[in-house]
Order: C-alpha cells, then sequence, then structure tokens
C-alpha cells in the first residue's frame, strides 16, 4: 500500500555524552544505532517493533529495537536476520549468512546501547533466570510416588 505523499517520517538520533550513539528514533519507534535505516523505514505488514506482539517483547533490548522475531525473519525468508528467540539472542542458522550476529549486531555490546532507564533488559532476564532458579530448587527430591522403592514395583 503506497503512503500518502505528503506524510513526513520523522528521524532523530541519540547519543549519549562521549557521543556514542545509543539508538535512533523512526516514525516514534526506537532502533539499535547499527539497525540498517532502509528496514526501519519499509516493513512488511503485521511485522516489527509496532505491528508484532513478539516482536515488540523480544525484539528490544534496553527499549530499542534490535531485531525480528522468528516469525517475522521467516517473513523475510532470513534476508533480516534469522529471527530472535528470546531477548537478545537469535535463532542459530549455520547456512544463513544474513544473521543478525554476523551482520548489523556484530562485535556489538547490547549493554551498550538503548537507555536502561526507559527498559534494563539484562535486569528482566537476572529476574527470569532467578525465577527459573527458585523455581528449579522447590522440585522435590524425593519420589512422586509414596514407595520406600523409590516408584519401582513393590507388589508382592
Amino acid at each position: 500500500m503506497a503512503q500518502p505523499t505528503n506524510v513526513s517520517h520523522e528521524l532523530y538520533f541519540h547519543h549519549n555524552y562521549q557521543g556514542d550513539m545509543l539508538f535512533y528514533r523512526y516514525d516514534g519507534a526506537k532502533y539499535a544505532p547499527t539497525f540498517p535505516l532502509v528496514w526501519a523505514k519499509d516493513h512488511l505488514p503485521e511485522t516489527g517493533p509496532e505491528c508484532c506482539k513478539m516482536c515488540k517483547t523480544i525484539g528490544f533490548w534496553n527499549g530499542v529495537f534490535v531485531g525480528y522475531c522468528v516469525k517475522c525473519a521467516d517473513q523475510y525468508n532470513g534476508e533480516r536476520g534469522n529471527g530472535l528467540i528470546f531477548y537478545g539472542e537469535e535463532k542459530r542458522n549455520k547456512k544463513n549468512s544474513k544473521s543478525a550476529r554476523f551482520t548489523y549486531l556484530k562485535d556489538v555490546d547490547l549493554n551498550e546501547i538503548g537507555d536502561k532507564q526507559i527498559c534494563d533488559t539484562q535486569a528482566i532476564i537476572d529476574e527470569i533466570n532467578s525465577y527459573k532458579q527458585e523455581e528449579s530448587c522447590d522440585a522435590p527430591l524425593s519420589s512422586l510416588y509414596g514407595s520406600n522403592y523409590n516408584g519401582g514395583y513393590d507388589s508382592y
């Protein structure tokens, strides 16, 4: 669908005090500084940070969009990466040389982008891991069966 010619698109770059770009904002959405601007300008329908629920969740790091979820990446046939399966974690596909971690996210320290005042993704991951650790510690170590034979056959 063609956009009306009178629509103006806003593009802003956000830097820290040292001059490093933390993210850019295009039409209100915040992107990692290395995320290709041409992609930010051209998402397929129902994909990307504004339209996909999964991208809105795991596609962000410290409040900025870093990559498409697996479902959306499939819509682009892997041309825009393999897709994220968790915060900052891309699906592995040795056959796809266009992986985000080998292209636009190569040598990028995710903790150096975005704005932790918007969202601290590492804190979210730490909380999830802490919860998982608590859950695994709460699991009973003894057998689930009421037998002295550790779940074995105990009838005569």
